[in-house]
């Protein structure tokens, strides 16, 4: 972890410009990869250029009143990461039962949304869940009930109750309103504290925003660099990602993105006592 630290206090701007120029120049994913399924599916993907992969993609098993085993959504697994992810796209219109078909298919117990409904005029995503207290929705026969709703700063929590045929589940849904799109959040604390409350649930815990690439795939990164550095293990930033891109194509979209990833991890490591602060400092 000191040296990671190191490392990074040696580079500059232009350092970290050339690391991302380089893994852009490689593609959203290795070119091996197949994506068969997306482009079956066009009608259920809200960004005809992210594709969805093969190799990682979530398959929708049979289920009554629904079709197809299409979602546009990919696993998110690796040796440094203690849980899985799945990173999805902001549900639309038409893929909203797809979506809690998902839910329920894989245990999910936790939700975490990193955009709104709706950002600079443009849909980021199909409102997916009953917003009031008391509501429910029923999407062919998944009935979502909103039982319980809270408001902390920029994060807003709902608890919904999930049922199918005779069973009932619990499930908490996180939605972070502070990310703008393509940039960086201002807030440090927030990400580690829902990736706290990952680590809390049995289940995978899906994490979207609008394509499921740039914040949710940041938001991963954070969580997967982190725990690299926890197992003592060097392994680069980019390399991490590009493993992270065998997964979830174009995951982490721009430069401030990647950037926040260095820089949101030193802060972590400074904050758990493990990196002298001074040792990161430009003189």
């Amino acid at each position: 972890m000191v040296n990671f630290a190191g490392k990074i206090n040696t580079m500059g701007i232009d350092d970290f410009k050339r690391l991302f120029h380089e893994i852009q120049v490689r593609g959203p994913c290795p070119h091996e990869l197949t994506k068969h399924a997306h482009e079956l599916n066009t009608k259920k993907c809200r960004y005809h250029d992210i594709v969805c992969l093969d190799d990682s993609r979530v398959v929708l098993k049979p289920m009554p009143k629904f079709t197809g085993d299409f979602i546009h959504a990919s696993w998110i697994s690796h040796k440094f990461l203690e849980k899985k992810f799945i990173c999805t796209q902001g549900p639309m219109e038409n893929t909203v039962a797809d979506f809690w078909r998902m839910i329920w298919q894989e245990h999910v117990e936790l939700i975490i949304m990193l955009c709104e409904l709706c950002e600079e005029g443009s849909e980021k995503c199909a409102p997916y869940w009953p917003t009031k207290n008391g509501e429910s929705k029923h999407f062919n026969g998944i009935i979502i009930s909103n039982i319980d709703m809270q408001c902390r700063e920029d994060v807003f929590l709902t608890v919904f109750s999930v049922t199918y045929g005779e069973e009932t589940r619990r499930l908490r849904h996180f939605q972070w309103k502070g990310w703008p799109d393509r940039f960086a959040p201002r807030h440090l604390i927030t990400p580690y504290t829902l990736h706290g409350i990952s680590h809390t649930v049995k289940w995978p815990t899906v994490v979207h925003c609008s394509a499921g690439i740039g914040r949710s795939g940041t938001f991963v990164m954070l969580e997967l660099v982190y725990r690299c550095l926890r197992a003592g293990k060097e392994r680069s930033v980019p390399s991490l990602l590009w493993d992270l891109r065998s997964q979830r194509a174009g995951a982490v979209q721009t430069f401030d993105q990647f950037l926040f990833i260095y820089y949101a991890t030193i802060q972590r490591l400074i904050n758990r006592g493990v990196v002298d602060p001074v040792t990161v400092t430009s003189e």
